[in-house]
């Protein structure tokens, strides 16, 4: 990239593409969101609501972390793994550990 210095000389600035890499890299972090921590009560209530939800059929509204957006997740909870820290809705699995946290559309009978 080539600018105009105040005294009229051209001044060439040369990037490196690591550079260039470092620097959208820290640009995009700036954006960033933090994860939140958990503590025991919500896990287990969290728990509960998935269980329930695959259960009873309940709808949730599960909102999910993503470092740069609103993530929600609504419908009904297909499948459980616990194996694998996972849930199933609507045909997707997502992580158990990015739930942020839950509200349940409809307590069960």
């Amino acid at each position: 990239m080539a600018t105009r210095t105040g005294d009229g000389l051209w001044q060439q600035k040369i990037m490196l593409p690591e550079h260039k890499q470092m620097y959208e890299d820290y640009v995009a972090s700036l954006d960033c969101r933090e994860r939140i921590e958990l503590d025991e009560q919500e896990v287990e209530q969290i728990s509960r609501a998935l269980q329930q939800s695959m259960q009873y059929k309940v709808p949730l509204s599960i909102r999910m972390y993503d470092p740069f957006e609103r993530v929600q997740v609504i419908g009904v909870v297909e499948n459980i793994s616990k194996r694998y820290g996972q849930y199933k809705v609507n045909g997707d699995w997502f992580s158990v550990d990015d739930i942020e946290g839950i509200e349940v559309d409809n307590e069960p009978c």
